[in-house]
């Protein structure tokens, strides 16, 4: 094992960086083939509960007949299908060169639709038939802007009017399409608002400044500006406000968050020219000079994702590196592993795969419902979509009893363990009704108390409950698919 370690100047934040070969232990790696996918997102299309992935794809340079999919996420390891929304087939109407892609309700009819931004200045939204295996995709287009590529896209109701707005960033300049309410419609025109030239190509969106309203984070590769953009709607018109951050040839994707414990949203920018990632410290007032940092060498960092993946109460990064200036940096996928040593923000990095060429956008989330965070990345230059399997804690439990017990107002969960061989903790999943949808009901990850030699007592008080209904309680094991129960009980009433 080799490490480096690399100390910050201001001594905030540490660096290690620990070196594997190959696949990773605590991974496990599953390929959905996607010929040259570009841009990903994550949600759950069809409704089962489990999370499915949405992928376009594109080769550059040049024209190219691109696709529109997602895969069904099966669970229990089995293969993802492939579902195709607009074929590459140039004879079924296909698209150029798409690229950022995301997914909501676009038309407040319940199911979850598509966005997607082109290279070729192109948005497109696709309405979700009832079945979304095998119905037709209905395409609209929103905007045709020869002048302006497009690269990431976000849905978000900028206006408040309860309808999901999109937001695309551009090669020339961010721009804003305001949701006309009927965007089904034949003769739907969506408000076209351009931000100024220089902003995108990449962004993300979050209350940086703290005033409690959403502001746009862009980054541009092109320009190698990083700011944020104070969005204020009154009056059927937009005041954008731009907040200079740094700039930096190569800069690629940013996020929030707050490495410092202050309250405040740091920003976190990956760079393909200088394998670096970077972290800039907000200023104490929003008038203030942001702190630039190095949180990361040798990752040239494309696409980044923010998470707890080891259960530990402290956000961890996935960063995929794909070096294409030459240099040392490999091509990998890795997550640093985010710590608190006497106060101070330390990141370590875990490769978690090195035989991938080209790995680009991915996203974190709980796609076998065992409550961690598992990984699903885009293999650029491989045809391939990969999934990540977290398995880095597999716990194994002697349950002693579990039970829902009726109080005034609310249910007490209480449940002894005989003992506990690598537990992070534990989630309490609730319905209404014994065979319907249970969702986790914990904001925070309930602690393990036991140990390998021992047991432990646990108790969670449900408050959120009404009086004489009845409840229905699941217990899950962190790292765990199996569900205990389910354990049932009416506030005020009778233990069943």
């Amino acid at each position: 094992m080799i490490k480096k370690i690399f100390l910050l100047q201001t001594l905030i934040c540490f660096f290690v960086s620990i070196a594997y070969g190959g696949i990773s232990d605590g991974w496990e790696k599953q390929s959905m083939y996607q010929l040259h996918p570009a841009y990903l997102c994550v949600e759950d299309i069809d409704g089962d509960g489990d999370f499915d992935v949405l992928t376009t794809t594109d080769y550059h340079p040049g024209e190219y007949n691109s696709e529109v999919a997602w895969f069904r996420n099966n669970g229990g390891g089995a293969a993802w299908d492939k579902i195709l929304i607009n074929a590459h087939d140039p004879m079924e109407d296909t698209v150029k060169n798409a690229n950022g892609i995301t997914a909501g309700d676009i038309d407040n009819d319940g199911r979850i639709d598509v966005a997607v931004a082109t290279l070729a200045g192109t948005i497109y939204w696709y309405k979700a038939p009832v079945d979304a295996s095998s119905g037709i995709w209905q395409r609209f287009q929103i905007e045709e802007d020869a002048g302006n590529s497009f690269a990431e896209i976000l849905l978000f109701d900028f206006n408040n009017d309860g309808f999901q707005d999109i937001i695309a960033g551009g090669y020339k300049r961010a721009v804003i399409f305001l949701n006309p309410g009927n965007p089904d419609s034949v003769n739907a025109t969506w408000e076209k608002h351009s931000l100024a030239d220089g902003t995108g190509v990449y962004i993300n969106l979050d209350d940086i400044n703290g005033d409690g309203n959403t502001d746009i984070l862009s980054s541009n590769a092109l320009s190698g500006s990083i700011e944020y953009i104070d969005v204020a709607y009154d009056n059927a018109s937009f005041v954008f406000k731009r907040n200079a951050i740094d700039s930096v040839s190569g800069t690629f994707d940013s996020f929030c968050l707050d490495i410092t414990g202050d309250g405040k949203k740091d920003v976190i920018a990956t760079n393909i020219s200088v394998p670096t990632v970077f972290w800039y410290e907000a200023p104490s007032d929003s008038n203030g000079t942001w702190t630039k940092h190095v949180l990361a060498e040798n990752i040239a960092g494309m696409d980044l994702s923010t998470g707890d993946i080891n259960a530990d109460g402290i956000p961890d990064i996935v960063v995929s590196s794909f070096p294409m200036t030459g240099g040392t940096a490999l091509s990998k996928i890795s997550w640093l592993e985010g710590s608190m040593i006497n106060g101070r923000m330390n990141f370590t990095e875990h490769i978690i795969d090195d035989t991938v060429k080209g790995p680009g956008d991915n996203s974190l989330n709980d796609f076998d419902g065992d409550g961690d965070l598992d990984l699903v990345v885009t293999g650029s230059t491989e045809n391939e979509v990969y999934f990540y399997e977290n398995k880095l804690f597999e716990p194994v439990i002697e349950m002693c009893s579990f039970f829902a017990l009726p109080r005034r107002s609310k249910v007490t969960l209480l449940w002894v363990t005989k003992n506990e061989n690598k537990n992070k903790g534990f989630n309490i999943y609730r319905s209404e009704t014994i065979d319907g949808t249970y969702v986790k009901i914990n904001n925070e990850l309930i602690k393990a108390k036991g140990s390998s030699a021992k047991g432990a007592l646990y108790t969670f008080d449900d408050e959120q409950v009404k009086r004489n209904i009845t409840y229905y309680y699941k217990l899950q094991v962190y790292g765990q698919k199996m569900l205990y129960g389910p354990k049932l009980a009416a506030p005020r009433g009778i233990l069943f």
